[in-house]
């Protein structure tokens, strides 16, 4: 049993149950008790059970065994009222109504529960046959019924993320839908709580981008890191195009595109990993605005950092410095320095695999041709 913001007082000798803090700002209501009832909160805020609290009302009183069944249900019953009330967290899952669908991107499987639009808009090709899952989603159309707080990790104008000692919980700040995400520790649960209009785009489209951060994390858990990059397929191997933002890398993917007829893999995202000491790309359904993206994987080529110029220029990039340009330009969770770690020690594995480049570029067709001479040598 977890209590909530809940504080034990007595109030002209009446005993009351009064919300404080988050309890407040949920609009939680207190409750009047008797003396039995304070006697119970005061055991459960020093961590009793439900066993422990018969125990106690069975010494304090000396109930007789005949007796037992009765407070039994005395006892489920204020627990009950306190879960009602929001006043004690309800220690029972909630039921997720919609119904599963299995996705596999890469070697990654999630059991997915909901509303099937999600699925059919952006999910459908990723689509598979029931079988074992590394995560499960779940969508609640309504706020968590216990809003945990916990120690803040990260903080902008998009996003409040903070870490407890089950969940990280996610925020988003400027969203009309999405209300709160949890992801437990162990990456293999994802609560999205969220405002449904199946009429407006805007509401699936949010949703969408917001399970991004629950599939980074279980990627990452899998040895599998997701980089901010547009992707080509060039002889028969992926290459990733990265850069800040306005470095061009949808620009220059074009390109390809035009140049050679080079079929564009994703805009946007691409998940990098390792499968028998080779280094692989694959497909992601998350691809930014391009709405580009693929199912497939494919061989890792090598990535290409890109940088704004007045003319095309490939250059090596330097032993010392590939591992750090690859860190700057991933979006796998670092809000932990355990999750820093990871990331430091699967970068260093995948550099040793791939060629890294540098290209300062224009826009003219010539950088393509510049880079494509610098891949083939």
């Amino acid at each position: 049993m977890k209590k909530t913001s809940f504080l034990s007082t007595i109030l002209k000798n009446t005993p009351y149950l009064l919300p404080y803090g988050q309890a407040i700002a949920d609009y939680r209501i207190g409750m009047s008790t008797n003396e039995t009832g304070h006697m119970l909160w005061d055991a459960i805020s020093h961590g009793a059970n439900r066993a422990d609290l018969i125990t106690l009302l069975q010494t304090t009183y000396d109930i007789s065994a005949s007796d037992l069944p009765d407070l039994e249900q005395d006892v489920d019953t204020f627990l009950s009222t306190l879960q009602t009330n929001a006043i004690l967290e309800n220690t029972t899952s909630e039921l997720c109504r919609f119904p599963k669908s299995y996705i596999k991107i890469g070697p990654v499987t999630c059991c997915m529960q909901l509303p099937t639009g999600i699925i059919q808009e952006f999910f459908e090709a990723f689509c598979v046959e029931p079988g074992s899952t590394m995560q499960n989603i779940c969508f609640y159309p309504y706020l968590p019924s216990n809003r945990p707080n916990g120690m803040v990790l990260v903080r902008n104008e998009d996003m409040l993320i903070m870490e407890t000692d089950d969940w990280f919980i996610f925020l988003p700040q400027k969203s009309t839908f999405v209300y709160e995400l949890h992801v437990s520790k162990d990456t293999s649960k994802a609560n999205i709580y969220s405002k449904l209009d199946e009429q407006n785009s805007l509401c699936y489209h949010e949703i969408f981008h917001m399970l991004r951060f629950a599939f980074v994390m279980i990627a990452q858990k899998n040895g599998l890191l997701v980089v901010h990059s547009a992707s080509i397929l060039h002889n028969n191997q992926a290459w990733l195009f990265s850069g800040h933002s306005g470095a061009g890398k949808s620009t220059h993917t074009n390109l390809w595109h035009q140049e050679f007829n080079t079929l564009i893999l994703n805009g946007d995202l691409n998940m990098i990993g390792i499968e028998q000491n080779k280094a692989i790309c694959y497909g992601l359904p998350w691809c930014g605005t391009s709405n580009i993206f693929t199912t497939k994987s494919h061989p890792l080529g090598g990535i290409v950092y890109l940088k704004k110029a007045l003319e095309n220029k490939v250059l090596e990039i330097p032993a010392d410095k590939e591992q750090l340009y690859l860190l700057e330009r991933l979006i796998s969770p670092s809000w932990t320095k355990e999750q820093f770690e990871s990331n430091i020690m699967l970068t260093n594995d995948i550099v040793n695999l791939i060629r890294s480049f540098q290209l300062f570029c224009t826009k003219d067709t010539e950088a393509a041709y510049v880079m494509r001479s610098a891949i083939e040598s």
